[in-house]
């Protein structure tokens, strides 16, 4: 297809493809939303949208474009077409007895006609809007399905493997659940006959009914499932007596902040270590606790957070690895801290946090923040000035200076009751105190986005900050804009499809003696 588009005025006109034009009572009168979307100034340094594009899935074809001319949209109808009669062709050509590869059953039901509005492998896209759901009546199954499951109190293993498939493959357009897998993923270890709903087990299924209804009315918009170069960049730390980092702007100026907070004494008591190995809470729970900390901190400092990027750096591998999956069925404090940590982002419809391992060296500054409460290696302690220690270790250029910020008491108390493993009910995690004072009920959407709008103007005051701008790094060392980018760009890999060539003609081919060594070694 991406070969014979190029060349389709050479094709001839095709049976079928009148009946993949669009509905006209569907489709707007004049293109001037892409006419508007077109003159508008591309910032340096964002990529240009795609024209067309074409994918395939075993037997199913997809093509998309923001190239809505009538006569384009023609154009590549007839290239599909005829793409797919190339590769297998139709019984007048071939003399088969089979069926035509094209279904032409599902191009008479509408299948194949273009529209803004597309059920593609079981997902309801949204080209106006640029949103996406699953169909109502899979929603309800799913509801259906748990609350099938938490009256029989015992559910048969597959039963439940079954659900949790489904959940799984649910949460990929819902934010709001992707931190709500722990207890599920902890309760099918060992692989019982039998799943026992816990109170844990049912709280965790009644999160995902409320999640699963609010997506049955609020489409999730895909600039909240997209990773990109951060908007804030913050370092987070934390040891027995306490938790600190920093935050600073990259596209905004939002200043330098420093912050920090000592644990309460239960907490400390209950750490495990070499003198306490009967301790509850481990040091990687109190890192991630840290990181939630920040994130906290971050939606004080900017109050809109919609669609904006956001970049952490930790030096605990494990906290790291939680918050990026957003899952643990090792550690109770832990989970409590994701779902925390994953309904926040779904309150603030903010796109995947994306949080990196960096090295004890490279994390300093927090590192300072979070022992300044007496702890082994502090420079100062509780008493000191935090911003007077910054100005004069971590001096800033063009005259600014540090700014702490004050975790308030009703946030911080919020975390700390994950870290003791207590459950708190959604609604305290989704409504807090403070900072959801503007924000209207989860998920709604305030900001108005125009039809077939490009996607940098969805994100208010996107400004791209020049590759050798000066940032600051954890260490307090100066680094560019353009090397902090690149610590993240392992990360973007979560939401961008497989690196390809542009023609599948150009994949290399695979390789004889790999196939014959292993062919060998199965006869060994």
């Amino acid at each position: 297809m991406e070969i014979m588009l190029p060349q389709v005025d050479s094709l001839e006109r095709h049976p079928l493809e009148q009946k993949m034009e669009p509905e006209m009572k569907d489709w707007p009168v004049s293109n001037q939303a892409q006419d508007d979307a077109t003159e508008q100034n591309v910032p340096d340094g964002a990529e240009t949208p795609f024209k067309t594009l074409f994918e395939v899935f075993v037997d199913d074809f997809m093509a998309a474009t923001n190239e809505i001319d009538p006569n384009n949209l023609t154009r590549i109808s007839r290239v599909m077409l005829h793409a797919i009669h190339c590769i297998f062709p139709p019984s007048e050509i071939t003399g088969h007895k089979g069926e035509n590869s094209i279904s032409v059953s599902k191009i008479d039901n509408g299948d194949g006609r273009w529209s803004y509005l597309k059920e593609i492998l079981g997902w309801i896209i949204d080209g106006k809007d640029y949103t996406i759901t699953l169909p109502k009546k899979k929603l309800k199954k799913i509801e259906k399905e748990v609350n099938k499951a938490v009256r029989m109190k015992k559910v048969p293993l597959k039963q439940f493997q079954e659900l949790a498939g489904k959940l799984q493959h649910a949460s990929y357009a819902m934010p709001g659940g992707w931190g709500l897998f722990s207890p599920i993923q902890k309760a099918m270890q060992g692989s019982p006959k039998e799943i026992v709903l816990t109170e844990e087990l049912e709280e965790c299924l009644a999160d995902w009914k409320t999640i699963v209804r609010h997506l049955t009315t609020h489409p999730t918009h895909v600039l909240q499932l997209v990773d990109g170069f951060p908007d804030f960049l913050g370092y987070t730390d934390a040891c027995k007596k306490g938790a600190g980092g920093v935050w600073m702007g990259v596209t905004e100026d939002i200043g330098y902040v420093t912050w920090r907070v000592e644990f309460p004494q239960d907490i400390q008591d209950e750490l495990c270590t070499a003198e306490n190995p009967n301790g509850s809470i481990t040091m990687n729970d109190l890192e991630l606790a840290g990181v939630v900390l920040g994130w906290l901190v971050l939606e004080k400092l900017v109050p809109n957070l919609r669609f904006k990027h956001v970049g952490m750096n930790c030096d605990n591998s494990t906290a790291v690895s939680w918050s990026n999956k957003y899952r643990t069925a090792k550690s109770v404090p832990a989970a409590r801290l994701l779902r925390l940590l994953s309904l926040r982002m779904h309150r603030r419809q903010v796109s995947p946090l994306l949080v990196i391992h960096i090295s004890g060296e490279q994390n300093s500054m927090a590192d300072k923040s979070s022992r300044s409460f007496g702890s082994a290696g502090n420079a100062f302690d509780i008493h000191d000035s935090l911003t007077s220690f910054f100005n004069t270790n971590y001096p800033l250029p063009q005259g600014h200076s540090w700014k702490e910020f004050k975790i308030p008491s009703n946030l911080f108390s919020r975390v700390m009751s994950c870290v003791r493993g207590e459950r708190l009910k959604m609604g305290q995690l989704l409504r807090l105190k403070g900072i959801d004072k503007n924000i209207g009920p989860i998920g709604k959407s305030t900001y108005a986005i125009g039809n077939a709008a490009p996607f940098w103007t969805m994100r208010p005051n996107l400004k791209v900050t020049s590759s050798s701008e000066p940032l600051l790094q954890g260490s307090g060392l100066v680094s560019t804009a353009k090397g902090i980018r690149l610590k993240f760009r392992a990360l973007l890999k979560r939401s961008r499809p497989s690196p390809r060539p542009s023609s599948w003609l150009d994949n290399p081919h695979p390789s004889i003696a790999r196939t014959k060594n292993t062919n060998e070694a199965w006869k060994k």
